[in-house]
């Protein structure tokens, strides 16, 4: 790795990046000129001021940031904008690419903390020799790293030239920040407090995601498919990190108790990958799943799942906290309750008789306020954990009904389809 590439130049500020003088044709500057002028603003750093050390490079002694990809928003975005296009490049160390990304989604008007890692987009190999984000580590004064956006007027199926992102943009607009080898200036990413409850991706129905956080931990279930159309779920206890992701091994169970049976614990988990959890807004996220070895992964752009109607996130009627929910004498198998309003939305995790990972839905109206009956839902064939879209299919027969009642806010029963009642409590982590 050739580090005097990145900042080898002279810091002669009145370098000049390789695309400033680059120029969209004339019609389509013209119809955008009518519009807002674009915008790229970051609230990590301002206009030609320092850029933070979390968003500069690791390399040795040299530099010691963390290589976040800082956060970003668009404004005065054009009307008939297909897609975006992000450059960042060092005028005073040889136009040195730090990041370039294309196919930024036309609906985007931000990007959070570290999003090059997510992968929500297509991104080139930048001049240190790895795909996305490569910060700033400049060994020389005050050097420029100029964020240039792009909007632009179509997407890409490779990777584009500076010339025909140039070519294709409908507005252009930069953002300079600067950096030193004697800066040192720490940012905190502001906390967000993500709602406890269900979440998806509305469109990819069939499978989603129960989160609770607890301080600076979240406890997260994946419910989604098996190759074979069989339901299965994963879970995480993940921790909050500097820069506000929170972070995890990803862990599938086996062998532990069925819906009506006895109590068996299941076998040590096993890991399936690893689990990045960030969050744009209380209601808002994305979740990054990467198989462990590498081989896959996903990218899951998240929001809060509706339950109540006709009007959507109603507080809860109920006496029972929302939540997760357990039997400590019966670990290994758990219970996600939310309620909006009136309406309860509940799922099993637990496990077949083969001793595999399933679960079960329902949903139900408050009988009282502390109470709910349902029948169980079995869902098949829908999305695996890192597969395209695949609708499920509702499964006709029912293992039958399951009852829960709250004594307090914290404590309560179930009562499972063969009529056995389990003493159930909050579970806190």
């Amino acid at each position: 790795m050739a580090l005097a590439a990145c900042g080898g130049g002279t810091g002669d500020s009145n370098a000049p990046v390789a695309s400033a003088n680059l120029q969209a044709p004339t019609s389509i500057r013209t119809a955008a000129a009518a519009l807002a002028p674009l915008t790229l603003s970051s609230p990590a750093f301002a206009e030609q001021g320092t850029i933070p050390d979390g968003f500069t490079f690791s390399y040795g002694g040299q530099c010691s940031g963390s290589n976040w990809s800082p956060p970003l928003e668009f404004g005065g975005v054009p009307s008939d904008t297909q897609s975006f296009a992000l450059v960042v490049q060092d005028p005073d160390g040889g136009n040195w690419m730090h990041w370039k990304a294309w196919n930024i989604p036309a609906g985007t008007r931000s990007l959070a903390v570290d999003a090059a890692r997510s992968a929500l987009f297509s991104q080139a190999i930048n001049d240190f020799g790895a795909p996305g984000y490569g910060g700033p580590c400049p060994p020389t004064p005050s050097h420029r790293y100029v964020f240039t956006l792009y909007a632009l007027s179509k997407t890409f199926s490779g990777e584009p030239s500076l010339n025909e992102l140039a070519a294709s943009a409908l507005a252009t607009t930069t953002l300079t920040g600067r950096r030193s080898p004697s800066d040192r200036l720490a940012w905190t990413t502001p906390a967000v407090s993500p709602q406890t409850g269900w979440w998806w991706n509305r469109s990819q129905p069939g499978t989603g995601f129960a989160i609770e956080r607890q301080g600076n931990r979240i406890f997260l279930a994946s419910f989604s498919y098996e190759n074979n159309g069989r339901s299965t779920w994963y879970a995480s206890t993940l921790e909050k990190q500097p820069n506000a992701h929170y972070t995890a091994d990803l862990l599938k169970y086996a062998g532990g108790q069925t819906l009506a049976g006895n109590y068996q614990a299941p076998f040590a988990p096993a890991t399936e990958g690893t689990a990045d959890l960030f969050f744009d807004t209380a209601t808002s996220g994305r979740l990054l799943i990467k198989q462990a070895g590498g081989l896959m992964q996903r990218t899951v752009l998240l929001e809060r799942f509706p339950i109540s109607t006709p009007t959507t996130f109603t507080p809860s009627m109920a006496q029972g906290e929302n939540g997760w929910w357990w039997n400590p004498a019966e670990g290994g198998r758990g219970f996600f309750v939310e309620i909006q309003g009136q309406q309860a939305f509940t799922a099993s995790f637990m496990y077949n008789e083969a001793g595999q990972p399933v679960w079960y839905a329902s949903a139900a109206p408050l009988a009282q306020p502390n109470s709910f009956s349902s029948s169980l839902l079995v869902y098949t064939q829908g999305q695996t954990l890192y597969g395209g879209y695949r609708e499920a299919q509702l499964q006709p027969a029912t293992p039958g009904a399951l009852a829960f009642s709250f004594s307090t806010a914290t404590q309560g029963t179930m009562t499972l389809p063969n009529g056995r009642a389990v003493a159930m409590q909050r579970f806190r982590f």
